[in-house]
């Protein structure tokens, strides 16, 4: 009977020392994934944050500005902000678009833009009066008298012809130029078109201006 009761209490201390050893080790277990899923947080968080600093990065502005000025037929006139080498059509579009008036059938939209440049953009009536003023100036000033210079990137092909020694071929060819090579950055570039040579450069070079 003695010996029956002490193994009774026997296995019975076995039994509470396995339970209590297997719920340390379920403790345990728990208290490491706990610390595995907080490690991984943050990981993740790291990782997110430098995604983040690449981003600020890549949206950062790159390159210098330049300041030009768009007046005109154009809605909102003025000064603006653009990025180096942007176009013509940029300040265009930054400056709220042409109006209705506008006429750009001359305008190279797609030139690049100098820091400090000034577009006009003429309307049909300010150009037509601008070309028969020039038409009339230059009809009556034969005795060579200075007249008002010819803008070689804003002319049309009528002002251009005003010019001494150039006619309907020489203008095209300057317009075709100016399309292709953009605007003119120095009035001696004139003298790269086909047709111009420097005899002719000569009688027109106090007449233009860029």
């Amino acid at each position: 009977m003695k010996k029956t009761v002490c193994k009774i209490l026997f296995t019975g201390l076995l039994c509470f020392l396995f339970v209590l050893s297997g719920c340390s080790r379920s403790s345990y277990l728990q208290a490491k994934g706990a610390q595995e899923e907080q490690g991984k947080t943050k990981l993740s968080f790291g990782s997110m944050s430098h995604k983040k600093a690449r981003s600020e990065v890549k949206e950062a502005p790159k390159g210098q500005t330049i300041f030009v000025q768009v007046a005109g037929q154009v809605h909102h006139p003025g000064v603006y902000e653009l990025q180096k080498d942007s176009r013509v059509f940029e300040a265009i579009r930054a400056a709220g678009g042409l109006t209705k008036k506008a006429y750009d059938r001359e305008l190279n939209q797609a030139s690049v833009l100098e820091d400090g440049q000034k577009i006009y953009v003429f309307s049909v009536k300010e150009l037509k009066k601008e070309q028969s003023e020039n038409q009339t100036t230059s009809s009556t000033t034969k005795d060579g008298s200075q007249t008002d210079p010819v803008h070689l990137n804003q002319a049309d092909k009528n002002l251009l012809m005003t010019l001494p020694g150039i006619g309907s071929s020489r203008a095209d060819a300057i317009l075709a130029y100016r399309e292709e090579h953009g605007a003119f950055k120095d009035t001696k570039d004139l003298t790269k078109v086909s047709g111009i040579g420097p005899s002719i450069f000569e009688k027109i070079k106090d007449k233009i201006i860029i």
